[in-house]
């Protein structure tokens, strides 16, 4: 998988974060992958590596085009609003702008990193539009977590356990 963000400097995008994945397989909310803690993340140097620090799943959404959902047992739950996923036999790449949601253990759920979408804005590098359409999806997707919509209810901690059982 790799995420991907803008330089505000360079004007361009540039692969920020690498790292393997399982593919685990698919249901109605669309892909999933996994990793074991310990898996090596590529930094944006492209050559500093970091370990993964907890077991997770991303599930990479068909109908909703601007997400990329993490699960794991640390966070709960982390969303990065991202541009359409491009998944082709070997990876995933999403371009992440910036707008972030998270739920922690305790059911606490936020919209964070205004300001960085805001600096895309100013920068010229997304539209008015797009950046209307992220808040959009942000707000439309805190609901869900709140409510624990599907698949914000128990269906990451499902592909978790199905990641750790072709691992064992």
């Amino acid at each position: 998988m790799v995420k991907e963000k803008w330089s505000i400097s360079r004007g361009c995008t540039y692969p920020a974060f690498a790292w393997p994945m399982t593919h685990l397989g698919a249901d109605r909310h669309g892909l999933w992958f996994g990793a074991m803690a310990g898996n090596l993340v590529t930094q944006p140097d492209g050559v500093t590596t970091e370990q993964q620090r907890a077991d997770a799943v991303w599930l990479v959404a068909d109908a909703r085009w601007l997400t990329h959902f993490c699960f794991t047992d640390a966070t709960d739950l982390t969303i990065d609003i991202c541009g359409r996923p491009r998944v082709s036999k070997d990876e995933v790449t999403f371009l992440d702008l910036e707008l972030d949601l998270f739920r922690a253990a305790d059911g606490t759920s936020a919209v964070i990193d205004h300001d960085e979408l805001a600096e895309l804005l100013a920068s010229g590098l997304i539209t008015a539009q797009e950046s209307r359409s992220v808040e959009q999806t942000a707000e439309a997707l805190l609901l869900d977590i709140v409510g624990r919509v599907p698949p914000f209810d128990s269906t990451g901690e499902q592909w978790l356990a199905r990641l750790r059982a072709l691992t064992a």
